[in-house]
């Protein structure tokens, strides 16, 4: 027997999955911010209040804007991006800027938006504080009491007027007078039906509106239509005065007379006293169009509404129909406001405002 007999060691290994585990590959941050060229600057001078601008830049990213200059696009695209910049107010915007910060938080260099001028209109600087004031306006609501809701009279065109001694005023019409009632209870219940006017056989009496003056004197003012149109009676705006809080009326003035057809008439006056105890009465007015425009007019009276300036438009563009003027004087008293039903805006009728300081 050989003893000598060479000795082999096997050995093995046994491997069990998921024992071992490869390094993870960690990410690489992105710490690269966006590139910005401009592709088109806006052209000079600016004469809407809004100006076209279009930029490149090299990551999508949400955009920033500075030095004077803003926009309704918050966000820009990989690529080329075309944006219309705010320019609310004339002058030269020199220092406009713009950045874009990407999904990771990377900011670009601030893109130099070339110099421009803004050279608005009249015209246009009025839709300009149009667009601003429904803007400033856009969050608020008003929440009405829907189970307050009363029957309180038959009747159209009604407003409602609170006197300096508390009690409320409603004014209406229903046939062919100019009517009111009185309320002694902040509107819980209203007082017999009282005439302020009655027109003769051939018009009727509508658009009723009030005011009371400093003075106390009480003046309603309302739309004389024809009851036929064409048959040679006017439209008008006319009023009537009380000077002892309703018991008597007198002294109906004409304020204005146009034509005698549906589209050269006058509607919806609307009543304003000044500090300075200026009244002014505002309406829509075609008579002074062919094209079935119509203007807001203004008239004014510095005697209580016995006698009245020469009419002025106030509101007014080419083939647009301005109209139901509501005005008001700001509590500072510094500038009149007043809302028109407008259509001259991006062509559908909405309401609008316009202003001027006194």
């Amino acid at each position: 027997m050989n003893k000598n007999l060479p000795l082999f060691i096997i050995t093995s290994a046994v491997v069990f999955p998921g024992c071992f585990k490869a390094d993870p590959v960690k990410p690489v941050a992105d710490t690269t911010a966006p590139i910005l060229s401009e592709i088109t600057a806006v052209s000079t001078p600016v004469s809407t209040h809004t100006s076209l601008y279009t930029f490149n830049s090299d990551e999508a990213g949400s955009i920033i804007y500075g030095g004077g200059c803003d926009s309704d696009t918050a966000d820009a695209v990989q690529g080329d991006n075309t944006i219309t910049l705010d320019t609310f107010a004339n002058g030269d915007y020199n220092s406009c800027t713009l950045t874009v910060k990407d999904a990771n938080n990377n900011t670009s260099d601030a893109l130099d938006i070339t110099p421009f001028t803004v050279a608005l209109s009249a015209h246009e600087q009025c839709e300009v504080n149009t667009f601003r004031n429904a803007q400033a306006g856009s969050d608020t609501t008003i929440n009405w009491q829907k189970d307050t809701v009363q029957f309180v009279t038959a009747g159209v065109y009604s407003r409602v007027k609170q006197l300096a001694d508390g009690r409320l005023i409603l004014v209406y019409s229903d046939g062919p007078n100019a009517l009111y009632r009185i309320s002694d209870d902040n509107g819980d219940t209203w007082g017999a039906q009282m005439i302020a006017a009655s027109p003769s056989t051939d018009q009727h009496y509508t658009n009723a509106e009030f005011i009371e003056l400093s003075s106390g004197t009480w003046i309603y003012a309302y739309n004389a239509r024809a009851n036929n149109a064409g048959n040679s009676v006017n439209f008008e705006i006319k009023t009537v005065k009380s000077t002892d809080q309703g018991l008597t009326w007198t002294n109906e003035t004409l304020v204005y007379a146009a034509g005698d057809q549906f589209d050269n008439g006058v509607w919806e006056p609307a009543l304003l006293e000044l500090p300075s105890k200026e009244l002014q009465i505002y309406f829509a007015n075609e008579f002074p169009y062919s094209d079935h425009s119509q203007e807001i007019t203004v008239r004014r009276s510095y005697d209580e509404g016995v006698s009245w300036t020469a009419a002025e438009a106030v509101s007014y563009r080419s083939n647009s129909r301005d109209g139901m003027a509501v005005p008001i004087l700001l509590n500072d008293q510094s500038s009149i406001v007043f809302s028109i039903e407008d259509n001259g805006i991006e062509g559908n009728f909405k309401p609008v405002t316009i202003r001027t300081t006194l």
